[in-house]
């Protein structure tokens, strides 16, 4: 009897084994088959092979997440959008809940929420609050499971901060330090992190707040805050910041560029002629890279960079006025800072290939001074390059 049922015992495990293999084989063929079938476009096949995989095998939680990332690229292209993203978010509630400590569902519930706060803001304004706070419930829960993961930080910061502008102070705080986080550790990562943090919030606060103290972040902002037109005006603090770090550093390459422009501009007024002391040709532009590494000659700026001149002045006020033509590219055109003796008196968008006009009003206590025109935001792209042309300049004197 006791041999019997000891068979019975084993025929049963071995017949639950075989049966579970055999699920699990199902499962995972029509998991390929399903991922066949969204590769081609053919959806309505691609989600009755996800479905049939979950029902083989249920306890899997990597089938439901693979059958919501279908369906949350699905939603990209559909009408039902919401209901896609609703399904998806269900089914990654379904996979946490198999596997809580997989870091990856969190993120893509939170994921859910954002898309979602962008129909509601549309049609269900009273939601938005509401989805807001689930989406950085998940986000922490995330990043409870991994503190100290970059893609973790990435994801939430680069999704968080799509609704940075509804966000309460403690949820901004965590999203900006999850992207200055990502930025400290991979400063290379501005090219994806600084556009989406300047469409969603448009303020260049937020910008300041997510970069790290470091040199190279901050010239990576700098570089990105020169290719917007909007931004671009703001390029004073941040260009300060820069200096302030590098005269930390105290390297020897900005030890020899600081040496270069005194010797340009000894030299410069120790040739200054008083008789046409007022006039700059275009040609005696002289001057140095931003990197201090080029030099520029002839008001030619092909680079970020500045160029001097010296002039005569007379007591009272004046006109600086400078010739110049630039080429765009990317709908933007130069953008000229003119500086009289290390002092800003004007800057402008050159917009224009043909030599123009441009004035600048100061008042002066007269004397021999160096006139300086600094160009900022060199660029380009496979057929343009942005350049800047600084030609005769002349002083005026206001009656």
């Amino acid at each position: 009897m006791r041999r019997f049922v000891l068979n019975i015992a084993i025929l049963t495990v071995s017949a639950l084994l075989v049966f579970a293999i055999v699920q699990n084989y199902i499962s995972f063929r029509d998991r390929q088959r399903a991922e066949l079938c969204r590769d081609k476009y053919l959806w309505n096949k691609a989600e009755k092979f996800f479905r049939k995989s979950i029902s083989a095998n249920p306890y899997n939680s990597n089938y439901y997440s693979d059958y919501a990332d279908f369906l949350l690229y699905q939603s990209n292209f559909s009408k039902n959008t919401g209901e896609l993203l609703l399904l998806a978010g269900d089914l990654y509630a379904r996979a946490y809940s198999l596997n809580p400590c997989w870091r990856e569902y969190p993120l893509k519930i939170a994921q859910v929420k954002i898309r979602l706060t962008g129909i509601a803001g549309k049609e269900f304004p009273k939601t938005l609050g509401k989805l807001s706070e689930e989406a950085m419930e998940f986000f922490r829960k995330a990043y409870a499971n991994d503190p100290n993961g970059f893609n973790t930080s990435y994801v939430i910061g680069y999704y968080g901060i799509q609704i940075y502008n509804i966000l309460r102070g403690n949820d901004k705080d965590f999203i900006a330090g999850r992207l200055k986080y990502s930025l400290n550790e991979r400063p290379w990562y501005s090219v994806y992190i600084y556009p989406i943090v300047w469409n969603s919030t448009k303020q260049y606060s937020v910008l300041e707040k997510i970069t790290p103290d470091t040199l190279i972040t901050n010239e990576l902002l700098f570089l990105f805050m020169t290719q917007d037109p909007e931004l671009i005006k703001q390029w004073h603090g941040q260009y300060k910041k820069i200096q302030e770090l590098k005269q930390n550093a105290d390297t020897d390459e900005l030890n020899g560029k600081k040496a270069r422009i005194e010797e340009i501009k000894d030299k410069l007024l120790s040739v200054l002629d008083e008789a046409n002391g007022k006039n700059i040709d275009g040609s005696i532009w002289v001057g140095i890279s931003e990197q201090g590494d080029q030099d520029i000659s002839g008001g030619n700026m092909f680079f970020n960079g500045i160029v001097f001149g010296a002039a005569g002045f007379s007591p009272g006020k004046s006109e600086i006025k400078i010739s110049a033509k630039g080429a765009k590219s990317d709908d933007m055109w130069p953008y000229m800072i003119v500086l009289l003796d290390d002092e800003i008196i004007g800057e402008t968008f050159v917009k224009t290939d043909d030599w123009s006009e441009y004035s600048f009003s100061i008042n002066s206590d007269g004397g021999p001074k160096i006139i300086s025109i600094m160009f900022i935001n060199d660029g380009g792209n496979e057929k343009e390059d942005r350049n800047l042309y600084i030609g005769d300049a002349w002083v005026e004197k206001i009656k």
